[in-house]
């Protein structure tokens, strides 16, 4: 029987959507939401991390353009299908 996300819908072996809940990260096989990877892999500047903190859209400046080097990241280590 073939599995599916409960949070994105991709179904077993494809890639979720990116940054779902249920996504692995690639670096340290942790949730994607909730592991530490994000600052050391970019290796964000003080102001880049404050932003990060203090700011909750993504699709504005500083955050937009710290997601997009992000996904690239993500994409240039292989993101991990759903099993």
């Amino acid at each position: 029987m073939l599995k599916i996300c409960t949070h994105c819908a991709c179904p077993e072996g494809q890639l979720h959507e990116l940054f779902c809940a249920e996504e692995r990260c690639p670096f340290c096989g942790q949730l994607l939401v909730s592991c530490g990877c994000m600052p050391k892999v970019l290796m964000l500047t003080a102001q880049e991390q404050y932003a990060i903190n203090a700011y909750s859209d993504d699709e504005l400046e500083p955050l937009k353009s710290i997601k997009a080097r992000w996904r690239q990241a993500l994409n240039d280590k292989g993101r991990v299908p759903f099993s």
